[in-house]
């Protein structure tokens, strides 16, 4: 990944092809999943890609993408939008609905804890991304609990295409 780091390599939506200006669709993606730090000391670092990945954590998490120009102002930054939804107390209300009964509730909490570390504004306060991936392995990937005669699913299986 070179220097630019994880936030740059983002694959492309089949949303965006409308854009007339290529540089504005890399200007856009950039904006998405950056370290809000980088506009202080413009310089990212191994906790901005930290950043990033915690913004695809919440595409994840909501099953939508990091930016929704058309949504109201207080939603448009995903990343934004879950960082006061679960300091409120609502992030239940965001959560892709697909996922809630399908997803052990252990799981999804750990889920939830760790996107929301990787989104904190300050990157001192974020995790290493080894911790992250331990973190996810260790509590999501092998977890499966039997309720009601039916194997939930664990998080990591599912796989989203925003």
């Amino acid at each position: 990944m070179g220097g630019q780091g994880f936030g740059f390599r983002i694959v492309e939506s089949v949303h965006d092809h409308h854009v007339q200006d290529p540089h504005q669709h890399d200007r856009e993606r950039q904006f998405r999943y950056l370290d809000p730090e980088y506009y202080r000391r413009q310089q990212l670092t191994v906790k901005s890609d930290v950043y990033s990945f915690g913004v695809v954590l919440c595409e994840v998490l909501c099953a939508r993408p990091a930016v929704v120009h058309a949504a109201e102002k207080r939603q448009m930054n995903l990343a934004e939008w879950t960082k006061s939804c679960h300091r409120d107390g609502e992030l239940d209300q965001i959560i892709d609905p697909n996922m809630k009964g399908e997803i052990e509730t252990d799981c999804l909490n750990k889920f939830v804890e760790i996107a929301m570390s990787c989104i904190s504004d300050s990157g001192i306060e974020r995790p290493s991304m080894d911790d992250v991936v331990r973190g996810l392995c260790l509590h999501c990937n092998y977890i499966r609990t039997t309720v009601k005669g039916t194997t939930m699913k664990p998080l990591l299986a599912y796989q989203v295409a925003l």
